[in-house]
C-alpha cells in the first residue's frame, strides 16, 4: 500500500495496489549523479507506467518494501523534510 510520507495528515487512507504500480528512484537529470545519498534523487510512484506521477519525495534514496508497507530512506542533506516544506 501506498502511504504519505506524513502519516498524520489528513488524506492518510491506503490505497490499493494496481497492476500497473511502478516504485523507483530517479535522478533529476542523466548527469546528477554526485555521492550515494544524493540530494538530486527522488523516490516516485507511478500508477499507470510513468504517463504520470502519483507520489514523489524529494531525496528518497533508497527504498524497501516489506509486506504491505514502503520503508523510504531520504538523504540527511536535503534541503527540504520529506513533507516538501
Amino acid at each position: 500500500m501506498l502511504r504519505p510520507c506524513n502519516p498524520h495528515a489528513a488524506h492518510h487512507r491506503p490505497q490499493e495496489i494496481n497492476d500497473q504500480l511502478v516504485l523507483a528512484t530517479m535522478y533529476a537529470s542523466a548527469d546528477a549523479y554526485n555521492e550515494p545519498w544524493d540530494p538530486d534523487v527522488s523516490y516516485v510512484a507511478s500508477t499507470d507506467w510513468f504517463a504520470s506521477i502519483r507520489q514523489q519525495v524529494r531525496c528518497g534514496n533508497m527504498f524497501e518494501v516489506i509486506g504491505r508497507s514502503i520503508y523510504l530512506a531520504v538523504a540527511n542533506s536535503c534541503p527540504v523534510n520529506p513533507d516538501g516544506r
